[in-house]
């Protein structure tokens, strides 16, 4: 026999668990529901002239949309199956760069909902989120204010001269609830979240 083609037990014994290592990582790796994901980045430059000299800004927007991969099941046809319309969550991030280094310092996030069939955009802030209409051409387009309370789950709302409070149920929509003295009643209004 030569010298370096003899195997020990401990080397056999490490190689079938690096290969059962191996095979459990690759196993658990093809689980994972499939995710259609497209990014897109535009970088714009802002210039605002005074009197002294010009300022300028860069802005920069990433956009994501994410929707899960679901397909129709079908034993006769396994390979070319239709797709299934699901939700698409877009998120944008709009990031700005104040000075001259290569680092955007603030940056602002925007989720979206739906309601009654209309489209929201909520844009995270210092204090917790605006909430604002998507589908206005105006460009006062805000719709209420939610601030974060000292108990992290809840935010107090201010909403169409409404105040109430606003939570994120099990699902990721947010609930705002109010009282209408019109009404005589408590109002539920429930924002499904477009993950």
């Amino acid at each position: 026999m030569k010298p370096g083609i003899c195997l020990t037990k401990e080397k056999i014994m490490k190689n079938i668990m690096i290969l059962l290592l191996t095979l459990m990582g690759v196993s658990v790796f093809a689980q994972q529901t499939p995710v259609d994901k497209k990014e897109e980045t535009k970088t714009k430059v802002i210039r605002v002239k005074s009197e002294k000299d010009t300022i300028e800004t860069k802005m920069q927007v990433k956009t994501t949309e994410e929707t899960e991969v679901r397909t129709v099941k079908n034993p006769n046809h396994p390979i070319n199956q239709d797709q299934i319309d699901t939700p698409t969550k877009v998120t944008t991030t709009t990031v700005f760069d104040l000075d001259n280094d290569p680092f955007y310092e603030e940056s602002q996030t925007e989720k979206y909902y739906t309601y009654n069939n209309k489209r929201y955009r909520f844009e995270a802030n210092d204090y917790g989120f605006e909430m604002k209409n998507d589908h206005s051409a105006e460009t006062n387009n805000e719709l209420g204010k939610a601030r974060l309370t000292s108990v992290n789950r809840f935010y107090l709302i201010e909403n169409d001269g409404n105040n109430g409070i606003g939570y994120f149920n099990k699902e990721g929509s947010f609930v705002v609830e109010y009282y209408d003295p019109a009404k005589n009643k408590m109002v539920v209004k429930e924002y499904k979240s477009q993950d």
